[in-house]
């Protein structure tokens, strides 16, 4: 039951740092977005998705109480090595699919305008499927990476 209970706490760690490092390429490519965007005279509609990539798990962390459970020696020092809390987790989560919805508008919103760029209606398509790959290749090399750090005992 150790093993297992060792092993959801260590995914559950890697979802956080892959959900927190797929946030930075969310804010990298719809600032892009947004200055395409607005150099085109399209919008800035992009900038929705920034913002609220950038604020909301801040505000969604301090909504929510604080819920820390009992955790092995290993896993405590895990924890506090990558700042991990339930609440950070949830935030960061909610925040990643509220910003793949906000994503999905935002492809129908170019779909329905006028006179746009081919690029310009693929914006939001490649960004939203460059966001969901680049957790999905995160989470498994989070996955990795904690299990050889858990293993050798390598902190660095």
């Amino acid at each position: 039951m150790k093993a297992k209970t060792i092993i959801q706490q260590r995914n559950a760690i890697a979802k956080l740092l892959a959900y927190k490092d797929t946030r930075f390429f969310l804010l990298f490519a719809s600032a892009l977005c947004t200055f395409y965007y607005f150099s085109h005279r399209y919008g800035l509609y992009s900038i929705y998705v920034f913002f609220f990539s950038l604020l909301a798990p801040f505000f969604i962390e301090h909504a929510f109480p604080s819920q820390e459970g009992a955790v092995s020696s290993e896993l405590a020092l895990l924890m506090k090595t990558h700042a991990y809390t339930n609440t950070k987790q949830l935030s960061f989560q909610i925040t990643f699919w509220a910003c793949n919805i906000l994503l999905f508008v935002l492809q129908l919103k170019m779909n329905q305008a006028d006179n746009i760029t081919a690029i310009a209606h693929l914006l939001p398509s490649l960004v939203l499927i460059g966001h969901i790959l680049v957790y999905f290749l995160l989470y498994y090399y989070y996955q990795f990476k904690l299990h050889y750090q858990l293993l050798n005992n390598d902190w660095n």
